[in-house]
């Protein structure tokens, strides 16, 4: 492996988990609202009998609207600065 690249990695992988650390709050509700609406029987039955384009939405998107929820509620709390998240700028 290059030089550049191990070192790269190596930085990752010593702030790996840094991301919940340092947003609680928000990576706790969103992965709580993601697994939510990929796994759970209640949504399942909403979203295969829904003809709403919301919901449809909501189901073909997967794991992005938890994502985006969970950005939104870092900034109105104050984990966040109220900023756009660029890449995974959120996760780091």
């Amino acid at each position: 492996m290059p030089p550049v690249v191990a070192n790269t990695a190596l930085r990752r992988w010593k702030t790996a988990g840094a991301g919940f650390f340092k947003y609680p709050i928000s990576w706790s509700i969103g992965c709580a609202l993601g697994l939510f609406l990929l796994f759970s029987n209640g949504f399942g039955k909403v979203k295969f009998g829904s003809k709403s384009k919301l919901i449809k939405l909501i189901t073909k998107a997967g794991f992005v609207p938890a994502i985006i929820v969970a950005g939104v509620i870092a900034m109105i709390i104050g984990e966040r600065s109220a900023g756009l998240l660029y890449g995974n700028q959120f996760l780091v």
